[in-house]
């Protein structure tokens, strides 16, 4: 794998700090990039699935009913 020096430079830098190995920073930052790029897919899907098969208003009133009564069940006064 190929990277631009000042990259890299930048990469030590912040490893060095974090009082990392280079090869534990890399991994570390190219799973943290993956998790992302895999959340970013995700939601992709949801709104396109929800596009294809929007929500009723019956289910829609249906969520604010039982949320509702979720909230309703919620000690708020109680610290």
């Amino acid at each position: 794998m190929s990277l631009d020096s000042e990259l890299l430079s930048e990469a030590d830098r912040l490893a060095r700090r974090q009082g990392l190995p280079r090869s534990t920073f890399v991994a570390k930052a190219l799973r943290r990039h993956v998790q992302e790029e895999r959340r970013e897919l995700e939601v992709e899907r949801y709104v396109e699935a929800l596009r294809e098969m929007p929500e009723t208003v019956s289910e829609i009133e249906a969520v604010d009913r039982l949320a509702e009564e979720a909230l309703r069940a919620v000690p708020w006064d109680e610290e």
